[in-house]
Order: C-alpha cells, then structure tokens, then sequence
C-alpha cells in the first residue's frame, strides 16, 4: 500500500483523471443565465478547471520535489502544468465532441498561479522535515 502514498502516483492520477475528464464528450447542460458575461454553466466550467489545475500543480510539484534532483519543483511544476493545459486544449481541437476554448486555458493558468503558493508551502514542509538540521 506504500505505492498508492507515493506522490508519483497522485500526480499521474490527476493527470489521467483530467485527460480523461477533458477528452469525454460534452453533455449538453440547460443555459442558466447569470448576472455575468458568461452562463452558469460556463463558470462552473472554468472553477472546475482552477480547481483541477490547482491540485494537479501541489501534485506535480510534490512529484517533482521527491526526485531531489530538482532545482525549483514549484516552478517546473507550474510550467508542466501550463503546458500540459495548453496540450490538452489543442487534443481538443482535435476531436469532434471537443472545442479549443482559450478561457480554458485562462482558467487553467489561475488555477496554476493560485497552485503555487500552497504548493511551495508543501514542499518547504517537506525539506524541513527530511532536513537533518533540523532546529
């Protein structure tokens, strides 16, 4: 049970999870108008992509951060992250169920800058612990 705690396999998870999520064809959701430029539905779209953007960044950057060998995993794993979202968005123009939406990766990106925070929160926690200088 060791392997499901490895961080290697929480990132790879979020990301299959994503793709899978983000390649699935669209269903057809009633159009609520909201007080804003977009419909409910719409919002609801690009929280979920923050939110799965997020995670998916404290994730990758905690996989990074095991290797050791990594300079800066906060930032690499931002840039992953972001290219992995723009990577997925274009598949999507691929696909015929699918459209590229660049608020998407808008979306994406928030999600990322928000990420980063909490994310060199966990990998500072991280050093502290493993750190045989510890004060």
């Amino acid at each position: 049970m060791r392997f499901l705690r490895s961080p290697h396999v929480h990132a790879s998870l979020c990301a299959a999870t994503i793709t899978v999520l983000m390649m699935l064809p669209a269903e057809a959701f009633p159009e609520f108008r909201f007080w804003l430029p977009l419909t409910l539905e719409q919002w609801i779209d690009k929280i979920q992509h923050v939110i799965a953007f997020m995670v998916m960044t404290v994730f990758v950057a905690r996989s990074l951060n095991e290797f050791g060998w990594i300079l800066r995993p906060v930032l690499m794993a931002a840039v992953l992250t972001l290219g992995f979202s723009s990577f997925l968005e274009v598949m999507q123009a691929l696909v015929p169920w699918r459209y590229f939406d660049l608020r998407d990766i808008v979306a994406d990106t928030v999600g990322v800058l928000l990420a980063v925070p909490m994310a060199t929160r966990v990998v500072r926690s991280r050093i502290r612990r493993l750190s045989p200088n510890r004060f």
